[in-house]
């Protein structure tokens, strides 16, 4: 090799070395930039919340989750019914008031909102209740005229509130509108039938003299908002709105 070999071979290693040089600063102690092609990497993210703290502190009835309630076994009631209507090819007209009290059994007919019935509530944070209440009874009677049997259906869909201030009590605020269905059967081709919607207001004091057990007592107000009572080709109108204080016992999960 010449001497041009060797000037030409000198300046290719030259030329090479200033060339590697920026990269091999850049490995020791400069910022790699980020690749053109793919995804730069990115650290994992929980995207799940964190669990709720366990409640501390006494149990109270705002911790229950669902509550399963015997209602209306005893209380007292007063009434205000006020119909219009035909009978016989008439028009009628009429107003009725009383007052009852009731141990298990309401007056079916006239206050058929005092009937005993089962509860089933499912409570939400942070203590909205949801459920229902049903009642159904069948009895028999002979006075006054013939014999006759009287079935009651009710069911109540309603919209609560639990509070619970302290160990031993709790406020369960609630309301809904429920409807009634009463059927009086007799031994002739005469039924009756009469139905009605009421808005339904019971708020409760829940008293737990143990956890997870309670004794409910309240108020209640049911406000008519339609009725109507029919027998073979008469139907009469109706609103009856009764109001009153009543028990009951109530299971809380």
């Amino acid at each position: 090799m010449g001497y041009c070999g060797f000037a030409c071979a000198t300046v290719c290693l030259a030329a090479c070395s200033f060339l590697t040089a920026p990269a091999t600063a850049q490995v020791r102690g400069m910022p790699q930039p980020a690749p053109r092609h793919g995804r730069p990497h990115r650290p994992h993210r929980h995207t799940s919340l964190p669990p709720e703290p366990a409640p501390t502190g006494p149990w109270t009835a705002s911790r229950a989750r669902f509550i399963l309630s015997a209602e209306s076994l005893l209380g007292a009631s007063g009434y205000a019914e006020t119909a219009t209507g035909t009978q016989l090819g008439q028009s009628v007209e009429g107003r009725a008031s009383g007052a009852s009290f009731h141990l298990f059994k309401g007056s079916e007919i006239i206050d058929p909102w005092s009937e005993a019935r089962l509860g089933f509530d499912a409570v939400l944070r942070p203590g909205i209740t949801l459920g229902t209440g049903i009642g159904y009874a069948t009895v028999t009677r002979d006075d006054p005229g013939p014999p006759h049997e009287i079935s009651l259906f009710m069911i109540v869909p309603r919209v609560g509130f639990m509070l619970g201030p302290s160990r031993y009590l709790g406020v369960w605020l609630r309301a809904g509108v429920g409807y009634t269905s009463v059927t009086v059967a007799t031994t002739g081709n005469s039924d009756v039938t009469q139905r009605a919607l009421d808005l339904v207001v019971d708020p409760q004091l829940v008293f737990t003299p143990f956890p997870h057990a309670g004794i409910m007592v309240g108020p209640a107000l049911n406000v008519g908002l339609s009725g109507s009572a029919s027998q073979n080709s008469n139907r009469v109108e109706f609103t009856s709105s009764s109001y009153g204080v009543n028990a009951g016992l109530a299971l809380l999960f």
